[in-house]
């Protein structure tokens, strides 16, 4: 069998958080394309309600178009963690003002003002020392992990990812890649569907697979 059909070279790509610190306005509309939902997911589990969520989830990415060009993986902490250092912040910020506005029972009896103060112990505290988790929101304040599983937010940036690709690549590169990676039919079969040899489904799913790592380097850490 030949191929009448040629894929062009991969052209060089760099990651979407590279090209978002230097300022690249797609690439930034793409990181909260993949970054939004996964944040608004977070404060909705931290307690939040629906619509406090979201102005959260936008005062939280304002946040990070701002500190982004300052951000270095530190201490073993990835891109997930300290995007999260970030929401909490915000997360606690929201309580704060709710305290200054309304009375304890406004905004939910002792559970807000409990939330404040366990933030402001834990900023006093040394950090060698032990502490007691606060029930309720207030556990979130302390916490160093989002409250999400890990792997739940990877797949869910790589599956976004996919999504912003396909608009991307050749269309016929990106059917063989799909049926080979999404769909899990042999290349072979591919093959003999599109009429090429092997060896080009097998370089439609490496390049593919490759401009989708480098995109996503260092994001889903």
């Amino acid at each position: 069998m030949t191929d009448s059909y040629q894929l062009d070279e991969p052209s060089t790509d760099a990651s979407l958080l590279k090209k978002a610190i230097i300022g690249d306005a797609e690439s930034w509309r793409q990181f909260v394309q993949l970054y939004g939902p996964i944040i608004y997911r977070w404060l909705r589990r931290a307690g939040m309600q629906s619509a406090d969520a979201a102005d959260t989830m936008q005062e939280t990415l304002m946040a990070v178009s701002r500190r982004l060009a300052s951000w270095r993986k530190r201490s073993g902490v990835g891109f997930r963690g300290w995007l999260w250092t970030i929401a909490r912040s915000k997360y606690i910020d929201f309580y704060r003002r709710s305290s200054r506005r309304h009375d304890a029972g406004a905004i939910g009896g002792s559970t807000g003002l409990g939330l404040i103060e366990s933030h402001d112990d834990q900023n006093n505290q040394d950090p060698s020392e032990g502490s007691d988790t606060p029930s309720g929101l207030s556990r979130w304040s302390q916490s160093d992990d989002p409250p999400s599983e890990p792997g739940h937010d990877r797949r869910f940036i790589q599956l976004k990812m996919i999504a912003i690709l396909k608009q991307e690549i050749d269309p016929k590169t990106w059917k063989m890649f799909a049926q080979c990676v999404i769909d899990q039919r042999d290349p072979m079969d591919v093959a003999a569907d599109f009429g090429v040899t092997k060896w080009t489904v097998y370089k439609a799913r490496s390049r593919v697979l490759a401009k989708l790592r480098c995109r996503l380097d260092g994001l889903d850490e």
